[in-house]
């Protein structure tokens, strides 16, 4: 019989938190497009113009220049090449300082006809490399001349503009020496007239700043200024920003993962708020909305996984924060590397930009040409017809104001939002005929005298079977059974009561006395042979009904196991027979039976294996976690040979996976996660045992770990 099936408001989707039963939040934040490039720590890579928030961002297609047009991201100038960006908006003339192995420098002119930025000749130059710097920071002092910072074989220097930004300094002025090889740099354009350097430095166990007067000869700088200091005090985690009353602000994290914001008044003290969140945390970023009285601190989200964007936000005066707000997240992926803006933040406004699962993410409010945006309408409904293959959307106009229609938004699972109408509508409902497979989440935005508003709470749809379960494992279990007595061939009772059972390696010749078979000795060894399966559901799309699971032998064709669907991620095949047997597993939901999971094989009677998982080679990939035993995280390190995706996962000792601390692809070298205790869903685990597991292409690596709560 078809049907139709309904799904309201006030399910949880990418876009926004909300739960719906026991259901776990799910997403927040908005995909942009497929690219991974919006680190480094210092670096900042939005700004806003004329109106509009842009962004300098290595996408798709290297780096290109995107303008946010209502609730999407437009490209408008492409500049290609490759690189992590930082942007310096100055007037009409936009700066991007793309740092790589040969850094370059692009200049660009505002095109305010064609809303368009446009590369001016000679453009990009070459500009002088630090060797070793992790990230290159760009500013420009009241006189026009452009600075870059960063550090370098444990120096902190800095290069200059000459006559034209065309020309650069070949030799550096040194601000600091004998720092670590790790520390790190920034600079800000704060006072009118002036340009100050922040670093860290690790040997000293400090935080330094030294200032340079735009009227003073280009190596004439004031002493350098110890911002704070203390044991273990200086990490190379550094953001930078000012007020238009001559003060700096620099947010900093710890060797114990404490994010600290140290202000500097216009007479050059500095004060330190320290552990503003009260818990570990990573790659903090600052942002101050004069304006509004606000200063906002972004960092990684180490409270429960995957990892996620959060931000607290305190009052200029006082650098108190409150209690922590998600901006971007992800379901399936951690999300990290947030990057802002230099500038002073418009009234009312809060963006940011990060990387996760290989896309770029996106997240804010408010509009920064001023304008009051209209309302999101307060429900959406969302019908899914299945007679007719479409998706039937509803919605109630916003409280207060008279839109001039609606634009109707559809992201599938956490793919970048695409619109649906090209123009807006005019009534309160919209029929989508094309609707894609699996989970639809739907957004309404109105427009209002040309402005448009942000998007709604979501609408989600189910099309379609559920997705395949994943991390299916099949493991061989062998039982010892009742054994016989060799003096006398008899039955042993294996129970208090007596009673006894039939050996099964017995053979009868009459219903009265067992007869053993030629080998006495063989009963000894008896066992049970079972095969236990265990699988998780997908983190995405329909929660399924039920599952049916199928098994092969000797690489015969699959036959169903179940009769009818079990309920549970679990199954115990008890009459299995010799030889190979391969498994896998699909889930069911209300519109059918969904696509096979990965198989997973074991052969009797050796130790269950994973078909999918290749040999391990003989590289090793360095897994560690320290502290261990640990209260209330540990930091997993290891380190990768080759660029390849991995995964590290946590799991219980019965082989369940209850985290994810990072899904993505990295590049060789050192990496570390971190975990702070808690299941998926933000619950903290029990105290026990647990293993790290690693997963790449090529290997699997795990590593016992102990959680004292």
């Amino acid at each position: 019989m078809r049907h139709f099936s309904v799904v309201a408001t006030l399910v949880v989707c990418s876009g926004f938190h909300w739960m719906l039963g026991a259901q776990p939040a799910r997403a927040a934040g908005y995909a942009m497009f497929d690219g991974v490039r919006t680190g480094e720590k210092p670096q900042s890579k939005l700004f806003h113009h004329d109106g509009s928030w842009w962004t300098a961002v290595h996408g798709p297609s290297g780096i290109g220049i995107y303008e946010k047009q209502g609730n999407l991201w437009q490209l408008t100038t492409l500049l290609g090449g490759s690189g992590k960006t930082d942007v310096k908006i100055s007037g009409n003339d936009l700066f991007v300082l793309a740092f790589s192995s040969d850094p370059e420098l692009y200049k660009l002119a505002w095109d305010a006809v064609q809303r368009d930025w446009d590369l001016l000749p000679g453009f990009p130059v070459s500009v002088p490399q630090i060797q070793g710097a992790e990230a290159l920071v760009l500013e420009q002092d009241s006189t026009g001349r452009l600075w870059y910072v960063g550090e370098g074989e444990s120096l902190i220097q800095a290069y200059h503009s000459l006559a034209s930004h065309l020309e650069w300094s070949n030799t550096p002025i040194i601000l600091r020496t004998g720092v670590n090889e790790d520390d790190i740099a920034s600079v800000v354009a704060f006072g009118g007239d002036k340009i100050g350097v922040f670093w860290s430095d690790q040997v000293r166990d400090e935080f330094g700043f030294r200032v340079h007067h735009d009227g003073d000869p280009l190596t004439q700088w004031d002493s350098a200024e110890v911002v704070s200091s203390g044991f273990r005090l200086a990490d190379d985690h550094v953001n930078l920003a000012f007020d238009s009353n001559g003060r700096v602000y620099a947010v900093t994290k710890d060797d114990s993962d404490r994010v600290s914001v140290h202000r500097r008044t216009p007479g050059g003290t500095w004060s330190t708020a320290f552990d503003v969140l009260g818990g570990p945390a990573n790659h903090p970023s600052v942002m101050v909305s004069e304006a509004d009285g606000l200063v906002y601190v972004l960092y990684t989200d180490w409270n429960g996984a995957p990892l996620r964007i959060s931000y607290c936000v305190s009052s200029m005066g006082s650098l108190v924060f409150g209690e922590p707000t998600t901006l971007i997240s992800s379901a399936v992926s951690d999300v990290d590397d947030v990057s802002g803006t230099k500038q002073l933040l418009p009234a009312g406004n809060l963006i940011a930009i990060a990387r996760g699962g290989g896309k770029t993410w996106w997240n804010g409010f408010g509009d920064p040409s001023g304008a009051a945006l209209p309302s999101a309408p307060p429900s959406v409904f969302a019908t899914h017809v299945d007679s007719l293959s479409q998706v039937e959307l509803t919605w109630a106009p916003p409280a207060s104001g008279t839109p001039d229609g609606y634009f109707v938004y559809r992201s599938e699972d956490e793919e970048p939002l695409e619109r649906l109408t090209a123009n807006p509508v005019t009534r309160l409902a919209f029929t989508d005929s094309t609707p894609p497979a699996g989970e639809v989440c739907y957004f309404i935005a109105a427009l209002e005298g040309g402005f448009e508003g942000a998007l709604s709470q979501p609408a989600r749809v189910v099309v379609g079977p559920p997705n395949p379960p994943i991390d299916l494992t099949a493991s061989l279990i062998q039982t010892p059974i009742t054994r016989r007595s060799k003096e006398r061939h008899e039955l042993v009772p294996t129970d208090a009561a007596g009673s006894t059972e039939w050996d099964p390696h017995f053979a009868r010749k009459d219903s009265r006395k067992p007869e053993p078979r030629s080998d006495p000795r063989a009963a000894d060894a008896l066992t049970l042979q079972t095969v236990t399966l265990v699988w998780a559901p997908a983190p995405l799309g329909v929660p399924p009904s039920g599952y049916h699971v199928y098994r092969s032998v000797a690489s015969s064709g699959f036959v169903r196991l179940t009769q009818e669907p079990v309920s549970e991620p679990t199954y115990v095949d008890t009459e299995v027979p010799g030889d190979t047997l391969c498994y896998y597993v699909t889930a069911v939901g209300d519109e059918g039976e969904g696509d096979p999971s990965e198989s997973a094989c074991v052969s009797l009677p050796a130790a269950a294996v994973r078909v999918h998982e290749p040999a391990r080679p003989r590289e090793s990939i360095f897994l560690t976690a320290e502290p261990n035993p640990f209260n209330p995280h540990t930091r997993i390190r290891f380190r990768l040979a080759k660029s390849q995706r991995v995964r590290v996962g946590i799991y219980n000792v019965r082989g369940q996976r209850i985290a994810t601390l990072a899904a993505d692809r990295l590049d060789a070298g050192e990496h570390h996660v971190v975990w702070a205790g808690r299941t998926q869903h933000g619950v903290p685990a029990p105290s026990g045992a647990y293993f790290v597991i690693l997963k790449t292409d090529s290997l699997r690596e795990q590593h016992k770990i102990i959680l004292l709560q």
